[in-house]
């Protein structure tokens, strides 16, 4: 060791428990990812929104028929 205070210390050397601790963390991180993936596949499909051929955009239909809305407040909020 020099004795130059600029110079770093040596890297210290994981231990076999933070080796298996970080990979088993990742491994979990990946089948929680694919678990919500399917879920969300599974369970929420995306069926796509019908559109007018206006230029506004509009959602054709109402929020009982069936077609989803861009809004999400259009749930909570009844139209009059």
């Amino acid at each position: 060791m020099s004795d130059d205070p600029l110079t770093p210390p040596p890297a210290d050397e994981w231990l076999p428990a933070e080796t298996w601790l970080v990979g088993g963390s990742l491994a979990l991180g990946l089948v929680l990812l694919g678990v919500l993936w399917w879920v969300s596949k599974t369970y929420f499909p995306a069926g796509g929104v019908v559109r007018s051929p206006s230029s506004t955009g509009s959602v054709v239909g109402d929020l009982d028929d069936g077609i989803a809305s861009p809004r999400p407040m259009d749930y909570l909020v009844r139209r009059l």
